[in-house]
């Protein structure tokens, strides 16, 4: 029953922290449970000692071992192997645990099995950070009340490639890699950039080299071990610099810049990343949220700060900055009202899900603020919303996801602010209430259906939107009925996907107005339906499209409180220039 720190299995070798370091590195914590002794002692490790699995490691000259393997003489005079010191939060490479064991599939990446990733190594493997290494004491015979030390085992959170993903996102990844790879080309042809050939292997080599980061944990048999990770980030920095010579195992450099959220199968990228990775692998452990002790022994290890909580006395901010005004109008009830191209708000952080992942409490004031254009597509409170439906939903996912509570989609046609005189004209920040927007709906295929009455046009072709499982984004429709919000109660931007509908080129950046750092609450507009002012569904006629590149200007006419053409004329010119210079400066921000 005695703990020992050398545990040996039929493949490798396993060692525990040193006797004078283990009492500072290992804790032990207890959790009660029904055995007898009413106690389950569980013994965390800060880090073990490997031997390399050699004949797991693939051999470029197959009648010479790999150069990187090797043995050192002791003091003794005989041949000992040459370690690998691996502790937690460390990068590795994991054998395939879906090919060597019968566990609970939920706990393996849900890649095809018809595809088997080996280089370097010889068997079936995949990316991981380590969590946590841990033994239990466990009873080896039923009738036997005397407990003994398990296997090592480590909890690992897991990485995953282009093929792990969701069908929808593989396929969307795919298009976009294709559209960029088509777009390079036109440029090619057009001169002044580097051959085709090296921008394809270029390309090729960066998305197959990716991997996303995620938080999927599995507790495995530290047995499975194969090798180091190194992880590149888009500016091309390093997880490690350390020469991979120094170490007696392959190790394998990928890139990883974005999120991959694994129940609601959704993409992001995440803000204030730096040195965060360790710290959320602690987070995301299981073992260690149950263990306190562990848990504040881990950090200190690793020489991180514990996370303070982020959710004790969030509140969304309430100011809103504004440019000077475009039009300063009286109406007949003498009413003066400003109106403006544009706004700069802050997010709300207490309605996002997954805010603290997507960016840490500490670190929002220097998150990118919200720059709210007219012509924006927006999600906004409603309490009549119906959620997405058939193709759209999407198993794990809440039905309101991003956002905690009932939304829908909106265009916004104006953005306006009450004042006291008609030559006010001023700039500054003013509360988020006093701003006012006009907007029209845009509604979901589930919003739509209901509306259809005896259409038997519209009824099947919303069928056919609402069973296509080949999309990649939601589609939503144009619509007509109008309404005025304030600007406190907007949720936050979406992007609206249009490479299908238009050429990928640079004016689609107009399209996207999400920070980089945000979830992009992906959707496609239709450009064959529109709701009219009652929000029932009409095919378009004569096979004619509604040119997406003119949804800003529909939008733009439609507005009801700008009466003069001279009026709506400047209001656009305004409008446009803003939504070009914001397109610029997102373009510079994922550069």
């Amino acid at each position: 029953g005695q703990d020992h720190p050398i545990i040996t299995s039929s493949e490798t070798i396993l060692h525990g922290a040193d006797d004078n370091v283990g009492k500072t590195n290992t804790t032990t914590a207890t959790t009660a449970t029904n055995d007898k002794s009413n106690s389950s002692r569980r013994v965390f490790y800060s880090h073990i000692q490997y031997i390399p699995r050699c004949n797991t490691f693939m051999k470029s000259d197959p009648m010479t071992p790999p150069t990187f393997l090797h043995q050192t003489n002791n003091n003794n005079g005989t041949e000992d192997a040459i370690t690998w010191r691996i502790a937690i939060g460390d990068l590795v490479c994991i054998e395939d645990p879906s090919k060597t064991t019968d566990g609970d599939v939920t706990s393996y990446p849900p890649g095809p099995t018809k595809f088997v990733f080996k280089a370097p190594f010889t068997v079936g493997w995949r990316h991981g950070q380590i969590l946590s290494f841990f033994k239990e004491r466990v009873r080896p015979k039923k009738l036997s009340t005397k407990l003994h030390w398990g296997p090592l085992k480590m909890e690992v959170r897991w990485f995953y490639r282009h093929n792990d993903l969701d069908d929808r996102n593989r396929r969307y990844e795919r298009e976009l890699f294709d559209a960029k790879n088509k777009k390079q080309k036109q440029k090619q042809k057009k001169g002044g950039i580097a051959s085709s050939s090296s921008i394809k292997k270029k390309t090729k080599k960066r998305d197959r080299g990716e991997v996303f980061e995620t938080g999927h944990v599995a507790v495995l048999d530290a047995s499975l071990l194969l090798g180091r990770l190194v992880l590149k980030q888009r500016d091309g920095k390093m997880s490690a610099n350390d020469s991979p010579l120094e170490y007696p195992v392959p190790t394998v450099v990928n890139y990883c810049y974005r999120y991959y959220l694994h129940a609601e199968k959704d993409i992001l990228e995440l803000y204030g990343r730096e040195n965060a990775l360790l710290l959320r692998g602690l987070e995301f452990s299981k073992m260690l949220q149950q263990h306190a002790s562990a848990r504040k022994a881990a950090h200190r290890f690793l020489f991180l700060s514990p996370p303070r909580n982020n959710d004790l006395g969030i509140l969304d901010e309430s100011l809103i900055s504004v440019p000077p005004s475009i039009e300063n109008i009286r109406y007949a009830d003498q009413k003066v009202f400003d109106y403006y191209p544009h706004c700069t708000l802050t997010y709300p952080w207490s309605q996002l899900s997954h805010r603290n992942l997507l960016c840490p409490r500490d670190v929002r004031d220097s998150f990118p603020k919200w720059q709210l254009c007219v012509g924006d597509i927006v999600a906004v409170p409603c309490e009549e919303s119906t959620p997405a439906s058939d193709a759209d939903v999407v198993p794990g996912r809440d039905q309101w996801y991003p956002y905690l509570v009932r939304w829908s989609h909106c265009q916004i046609m104006s953005i306006f602010r009450q004042v006291e005189n008609d030559n006010s004209k001023q700039d500054g920040s003013f509360p988020a209430s006093s701003l006012s927007c006009e907007i029209r709906w845009f509604p979901r295929v589930a919003e739509a259906q209901p509306m259809c009455g005896q259409k038997k046009r519209a009824i099947e072709r919303l069928q056919n939107i609402s069973k296509d499982e080949e999309r990649t984004s939601e589609e939503i429709f144009e619509g007509k009925q109008v309404s005025i919000i304030d600007c406190g109660s907007l949720l936050g931007p979406v992007f609206v996907d249009e490479r299908s509908l238009t050429s990928h080129d640079d004016d689609n950046d107009d399209k996207n107005p999400v920070s980089p750092f945000l979830i992009q609450n992906r959707r496609t507009v239709s450009n064959h339906i529109v709701c009219n002012e009652a929000g029932v569904p009409h095919v378009t006629q004569w096979g004619f499209d509604l040119v997406p590149a003119e949804r800003v200007h529909r939008g733009l006419d439609a507005l009801r409180r700008l009466k003069s053409e001279k009026k709506k004329r400047n209001n656009q010119e305004a409008v446009l220039q803003s939504r070009k210079e914001r397109a610029e400066r997102i373009r510079n921000e994922r550069r």
